[in-house]
């Protein structure tokens, strides 16, 4: 079993904390046979990275996830791509990974991805990429 990070905003952390998001779509950089999916395959482990800060004492870590406008906003967090993996509280296990077009996601998976959007402006529907789709459920971490 392989343990990687995997980032996400946080309106998809809280989809996964209540139950809403069993998977994810990241756009393939680079289609050819030999290429594995950087995100594991069944039974591997990933760790999320979110925006976070270390408070109110080292070692103590809140969760942007976890606040609304406007208190968020007073707060000082650091990206989700600088989080260890000491300050992360999700472990998703990997049940699936597959490839195939945006396009082709169902309505059940649009509803298990949470999808509205993919990759921001570098991605687009009309583009129609090729993408991994990783499902996950929620893993118990045993310290």
């Amino acid at each position: 079993m392989t343990v990687r990070p995997i980032l996400f905003a946080a309106p998809m952390v809280r989809a996964i904390i209540s139950g809403a998001k069993t998977q994810t779509r990241r756009v393939i950089m680079s289609i050819g046979a030999d290429k594995l999916c950087p995100y594991g395959a069944p039974g591997d482990r990933l760790w999320v990275r979110e925006t976070f800060a270390e408070f109110p004492a080292p070692g103590d870590f809140i969760y942007r996830a976890d606040f609304e406008e406007p208190l968020a906003d007073r707060l000082k967090w650091e990206p989700s791509s600088r989080m260890p993996h000491r300050a992360s509280r999700l472990t998703l296990a990997v049940t699936g990974v597959r490839v195939e077009r945006l396009q082709e996601i169902t309505e059940a998976d649009a509803r298990a991805e949470q999808w509205e959007s993919i990759d921001g402006p570098r991605c687009s529907w009309g583009d129609n990429p090729w993408v991994w789709v990783i499902a996950f459920q929620r893993a118990e971490v045993t310290p």
